[in-house]
Formats: C-alpha cells, structure tokens, sequence
C-alpha cells in the first residue's frame, strides 16, 4: 500500500497520471505522520473551545461515568452522545468499506488493487468535509449552543480514525499503545546491554521508529497549534492577513486538508475508471473480504502486500 496502486487496465499506468510530487502520499509512514500531527491539531482546536475532545473517547469515556456518579443529568447526555457518535462514525467507516471492496465474482472491486490501496477513504473523503462544515456552521448560527455540536465532530472524527487504522494499521490519534511499543523497546535495549538479554535484531529497531514518529508528530501537532493560536491573537491587530486567516472556519479548513490526504492517498485508481468501479459494487461474497492490513509480530508494518520501506529505514 506504501506505492502507487497500478490502474485496473493494464495497459495504463496510474503512475504516468499522477503528479510525482504526491508520491510520497502514497506511502504508509508519510500517511500516518499526517494523521498523527492533524490528529493534535483536532485535539487543540476542540478542547480550547469545548473542553472535551471529539477524536478520543476514553476522556469522554471517564468525564461521562463522574458526571453519571455526580448525578449530572445533562453531561450524562452530552458525553453519552458523544460516544455514540463516534461509534456510528466507526461503524459508517466499516460498512462502507466492506461494500466497497467485494465484486460481483468475489474479486475485488474496481479501484481496489492488490498491493494497493483501499478506495475507501477517497470515496468518504466528501463526507468528513462535510460533516466538519457542518460544524462550524452551526456554530456560527447557534454559537451558545455549540457544545452539542461537538457529535457530528466526533463522527467525522471516528471515520478519519478508522480510514487510518484500516489502512495502514496504525492508530495515530491515540498515544499509549505507541508509547508502550516505544517504551518496551527501550527496555529490550537496556536489557541487552546490562542484563544480557536477547539481541535486538535490526527488524525490530525499524519497527519502533514508527510509533515514535507517530507520537513526535502528533505533540508536533498540538505544540505548533498552540503556538499559532496564541500568536494570532497578538498579531491580529497588527497585519490584517493575519486578521482574515482567523476569521476561517477551523474545523472545515482542518476537514479539507483531511479529505484532501485521503484522496490523494487511495483516490486515482478510482478516478481513472470510475464508471467500472461504480458497476462493480456488491454486497456479494462477503465471505471473501480480507482485511487490507495485517500486521507483522512488532504490529507495525503490514505483511503480504508489496511495499517501499524507504521512509522507515531512513
């Protein structure tokens, strides 16, 4: 999935139609690092305007069972919603995805390339646009009311999740699991050179630069955003350009440079013959789905798919 998946002909490349500079979107460990930093952004710009998150639940998760012990009904509500929301969002993702990938002959459907990627997220990519814009726009129509906007985040959110997940097998909006895989390999270090453990094999150095990346990029994410915020606020006054770039609706920017990512990553295969992917679509052998993404025993990389690991081992 880390290259350009050839086109459903043959006969033409995919690669001659796309632009070399967006190669590198193609490749697994360049997807997850902007997943990983847009994830901190998300996380900054909701929680600065509403003080819970619409990308995590395990926050929500224990904010809704304090408020269920403290007998407050309406964050009861609130939190509830929220994670229902995600759940739909979740589940959306999934089931599109499976109708997606299943042909009539229990091959893959059009656009859906052995070694390739998924066109599922360039097929949702509209729909997170959308429900990112939605947002913002009902805030500005109803701004004292737009804590309970924060669900239709959480749906677009839950999709963008797991359009990343299924994709590339990695979970770049939550840390503790890349950070257990960052710190059990340090440990494994320590215990080679003063415990005379087991040698660290070089598979397994280049598997834990993955979760590292991924953390780095997303407090990355949540530093520069910060930063922006408040030097916006100071500079504001002073030059105008500044002025206008906060006047944007944030979550709708934020939503096309999603929407934007995921068709650049698994869009031309479809968009080189859309009518046959379109004519290919069935709910039919069910049975025969594969998952994209298998991961290898460090569950960092995907394993039986031909893939570039140049931007690992760097």
């Amino acid at each position: 999935v880390d290259t350009l998946p050839e086109s459903i002909d043959e006969n033409v490349s995919t690669k001659s139609a796309t632009p070399s500079v967006l190669k590198k979107m193609f490749k697994r460990p360049t997807m997850n690092k902007s997943l990983a930093f847009l994830a901190g952004v998300a996380d900054v710009l909701c929680f600065n305007r509403h003080g819970c998150y619409a990308n995590m639940m395990t926050g929500n998760t224990v904010k809704l069972a304090t408020a269920a012990s403290a007998l407050k009904l309406t964050e009861v509500a609130f939190f509830t919603v929220l994670v229902m929301s995600y759940i739909v969002g979740f589940g959306t993702y999934r089931i599109t995805d499976q109708v997606l990938r299943h042909s009539e002959d229990g091959n893959s459907a059009a656009g859906v390339v052995p070694g390739g990627p998924s066109p599922t997220p360039a097929i949702i990519a509209p729909v997170v646009f959308a429900l990112f814009v939605l947002y913002d726009a009902l805030c500005k129509l109803l701004p004292n009311h737009s804590r309970w906007f924060v669900p239709i985040l959480s749906v677009g959110s839950a999709i963008v999740n797991a359009a990343g997940i299924e994709s590339t097998g990695a979970v770049t909006c939550m840390m503790t699991g890349n950070l257990q895989k960052v710190g059990s390999h340090f440990a494994d270090i320590f215990s080679n050179i003063f415990l005379r453990g087991p040698k660290i094999t070089e598979e397994a150095h280049r598997a834990v630069r993955k979760p590292a990346m991924i953390v780095l990029s997303f407090t990355l994410g949540i530093f520069i955003t910060n930063v922006a915020v408040r030097l916006s606020s100071a500079l504001a006054q002073s030059f105008p350009v500044v002025a206008l770039l906060r006047r944007l609706p944030p979550f709708a920017v934020l939503g096309g440079v999603y929407a934007g990512l995921f068709t650049i990553y698994s869009g031309p295969a479809i968009f080189k013959s859309p009518i046959q992917f379109l004519k290919k679509l069935s709910w039919e052998s069910k049975d025969k789905y594969e998952a994209e993404c298998v991961l290898d025993k460090y569950e960092a990389e995907c394993v039986g798919l031909e893939e570039e690991n140049e931007d690992v081992k760097r």
